[in-house]
């Protein structure tokens, strides 16, 4: 979106605001937003060294949502999964091409969790469309602590995007159309706490190198063509349970085992059987 100068002074503000935080108790106060979306009362008490943003009212998009500006970031309330009201990042300023997500927020005195990336956040970012700026290239999750969802649609078309942190610590699901055609993805490393991939999450992407890490609390769920048309890849460790019973047959469609090498960090008795035959065997 395109931002008057009052805006652009307004966010620059607000990023030197971020980078040091006042110590203090926050105060709860109850009102329509903070009654249901991650609220954290005395967030300062337990401070850690995991930036919080400070962000203010922006504008009213075209659907009559409330949009927040902050650290060059924008962001909205919206709902995950499990029904929790929480706030997610939209978008970004024009000329971002990092985007960096918090762990916090602070807006008008409180704190939030930021639980998510929102639908359609950046969406054809890649620095050739119209009203979208920058291309953007480098994505990290490694602050966003409690970031639980990317919400469909979120990066698709980012095809300038080469850089993919998405460890969390506590990312659960990867929705549908996600990282659709994000050709510059080349390397995925999927962090153990993902449950589940949508359908075309990483259709028609670049990745060549792709690793499932280990939980030993849930298995992983691939919806069809979760990686379909990936026809780069060259490399694939598994060292995660899949869940062969919920998963698509067609999470690989149109990828060929023969240019894949398959292996498996785990260590477990004949590893070899559940970790790589039977990965290939059901997917393949």
């Amino acid at each position: 979106m395109k931002r008057s100068v009052k805006a652009i002074v307004a966010a620059t503000c607000a990023a030197f605001l971020c980078a040091a935080p006042a110590i203090s108790n926050v105060a709860p106060v109850i009102n329509s937003i903070s009654a249901s979306a991650y609220y954290i009362p005395n967030a300062y008490a337990d401070i850690d060294h995991n930036f919080i943003a400070t962000i203010s009212y922006d504008h009213t998009d075209d659907q009559g949502r409330t949009i927040y500006n902050g650290c060059h970031l924008d962001y909205r309330f919206e709902t995950l999964r499990t029904g929790e009201s929480v706030i997610m990042v939209c978008g970004s300023d024009l000329a971002v091409s990092i985007v960096n997500v918090p762990n916090r927020v602070k807006l008008n005195g409180q704190i939030y969790w930021v639980g998510g990336i929102a639908e359609g956040a950046f969406t054809d970012k890649n620095g050739t469309q119209n009203g979208h700026g920058a291309g953007l290239t480098k994505l990290i999750l490694s602050n966003a602590t409690y970031l639980k969802e990317i919400k469909p649609n979120a990066f698709k078309n980012c095809t300038a995007l080469t850089s993919v942190d998405l460890k969390s610590g506590n990312l659960y699901w990867i929705d549908n159309s996600a990282f659709e055609n994000c050709s510059g993805i080349t390397e995925l490393n999927l962090p153990s706490t993902v449950r589940e991939v949508g359908s075309y999450a990483f259709m028609n992407s670049g990745i060549k190198n792709l690793t499932f890490n280990y939980n030993s609390r849930y298995n992983l769920k691939l919806n069809q063509f979760a990686f379909g048309n990936c026809t780069s890849i060259r490399s694939i460790k598994n060292n995660n349970d899949i869940d062969y019973t919920n998963s698509s047959k067609k999470a690989f469609q149109g990828v060929n085992k023969n240019y894949i090498s398959f292996s498996t960090g785990r260590s477990t008795s004949s590893p070899y059987n559940s970790y790589v035959y039977g990965f290939i065997n059901y997917f393949f």
